[in-house]
């Protein structure tokens, strides 16, 4: 096709592909070079379509009749849950899972925790709407206060958490009030349900989501959603729906100044394994955000240059359920409003 014209293709689609489904189905159109012509190569891409077919999603349901049996050993300090082949245990002066372990092996001995927080972006501490509030929150170093934690016995595969926290800042404000419910199954399957109440000193947010922190050997990470370069919701456009496999190291992107960087948007399933046979399979209700990364969001925040970065021995994943836009405060306007992370 010449420059300044058209020309219509027709594309013969299976009608079941314009049927109703349980599952996604997208059509992906990509234009590419024919030919080499200066510094562009044959074959490189200048422009893609992607358009998704109509799709019914159900949330898979859980036949607990069929689940091994669950035990609950609870004490002044511990809420034990053991499986077949699993064991979570809760520490009540925390309200958090500290430890989960599968097939002996430990998955993460370090608290899975609610994360408000992101290494700030150069755009965040130009953006009036920022990191300017997120700090003036307090939200870069808040402390969990457990208010009250229970546990029912659901049925012989089914146990269910239930805890509220509050969350202080410095000077002992409370910024978040937190419920949350973890019900886990025979199968070592925990599903949690989170409601967050701002308070009103809270006026944008970086990210609501959790954080856990994984072993070491825990390098390969597959996805399927937006990919696969770094997006986020106003920088999404380049980043096709699909399944995508990296490895931990490759998602992270060095910027000349470290900061926060390689989430991936428009989740619909995460896989994570170690170097053994061990893999973490996480989903959502909806769409979600993750990172994955050798560092803390404080040594990102701490290093002015890359140099100072250094890796950890340990994998910090985030997963998060809203992830602030970008902008463009460093030479241009702000985060626009739709992308803002508001208090609700």
């Amino acid at each position: 096709v010449k420059p300044d014209n058209s020309r219509k293709i027709k594309i013969d689609i299976p009608a079941i592909f314009l049927e109703n489904s349980s599952s996604e189905r997208f059509i992906t159109f990509s234009i590419k070079t024919n030919k080499k012509k200066g510094l562009i190569p044959e074959n490189h891409e200048i422009a893609y379509e992607q358009i998704s077919f109509p799709s019914i999603i159900n949330k898979t349901q859980l036949d607990v009749g069929v689940l091994p049996n669950v035990s609950l050993d609870e004490s002044e300090d511990e809420i034990n849950i053991t499986g077949e082949l699993f064991s979570i245990q809760f520490d009540k002066k925390s309200a958090n899972i500290k430890l989960y372990s599968f097939s002996n092996e430990v998955i993460f001995d370090q608290p899975l925790k609610m994360n408000f927080w992101r290494a700030p972006t150069l755009n965040d501490e130009r953006d009036g709407n920022g990191s300017k509030q997120w700090l003036r929150a307090g939200l870069n170093n808040l402390t969990e206060i457990p208010i009250n934690i229970s546990v029912e016995k659901l049925s012989s595969s089914v146990i269910k958490v239930f805890t509220y926290c509050s969350f202080e800042n410095e000077d002992h404000q409370v910024v978040f009030d937190v419920y949350q419910s973890y019900t886990i199954f025979g199968n070592g399957m925990v599903d949690i349900y989170t409601q967050v109440l701002p308070h009103e000193i809270v006026s944008t947010l970086p990210k609501v989501g959790i954080q856990l922190v994984l072993d070491n050997d825990f390098n390969s990470v597959s996805w399927f959603g937006r990919g696969p370069m770094e997006t986020y919701p106003d920088r999404c456009a380049a980043g096709t729906i699909d399944k995508f496999s990296s490895t931990v190291k490759d998602l992270h992107f060095d910027y000349v100044v470290p900061q926060e960087n390689g989430n991936r948007s428009e989740v619909r399933w995460l896989n994570i394994s170690n170097d053994g046979n061990l893999s973490l399979n996480f989903t959502s209700d909806s769409l979600f955000n993750f990172s994955i990364r050798k560092y803390s969001d404080n040594a990102l925040e701490k290093a002015k240059h890359i140099n100072e970065l250094e890796y950890s021995k340990l994998t910090y994943l985030n997963l998060d359920y809203l992830q602030n836009g970008l902008g463009t405060a460093t030479c241009g306007p702000g985060c626009r409003d739709e992308y803002i992370i508001k208090s609700q």
